[in-house]
């Protein structure tokens, strides 16, 4: 069982079954996107039936973030989750999304209704979004600027 939820959480390749994370105790130094995967794959094992997570893949690679959130989307028949996060696009497959602002939610939908109202959410969504576009509008960066 904590092989399963240890792949879940995408640990299984970063490190063997024994290790021992956290300098503090004696064991090898973790980045902060481990521990968020330590965290999951946790949560994973305990079997909650409501889960609470605070930005949870800050720290994690595009990649492996969408992995977790499909991951999140797939088991959730048998919990609540409640999401706390600034990525707009992290909240595509979520039931209902609650948009806060100033201590208020403002609105509430699921993704395509809050972007359809073109309201609060979608004013975040174009400003994440315009912010890739310049990205990759800017000039190529090549391996000699590195």
């Amino acid at each position: 069982m904590v092989r399963r939820h240890r792949r879940r959480a995408g640990l299984d390749a970063q490190w063997p079954a024994r290790t021992s994370p956290g300098e503090q105790w004696g064991g090898r130094g973790i980045s902060g996107g481990q521990w968020q995967r330590l965290a999951l794959s946790r949560i994973h094992l305990r079997g909650a039936g409501i889960w609470i997570l605070d930005e949870p893949t800050s720290a994690i690679d595009a990649e492996a973030e969408q992995e977790i959130f499909a991951e999140l989307y797939a088991n959730r028949a048998d919990r609540i989750t409640l999401v706390v996060t600034h990525r707009a696009w992290t909240l595509r497959q979520m039931d209902r999304i609650y948009v806060f602002d100033d201590g208020r939610v403002v609105e509430s939908g699921t993704y395509t209704e809050l972007l359809r109202r073109r309201g609060r959410f979608a004013d975040l969504f174009a400003q994440q979004a315009e912010g890739d576009l310049a990205a990759l509008s800017a000039e190529p960066v090549t391996s000699g600027d590195m």
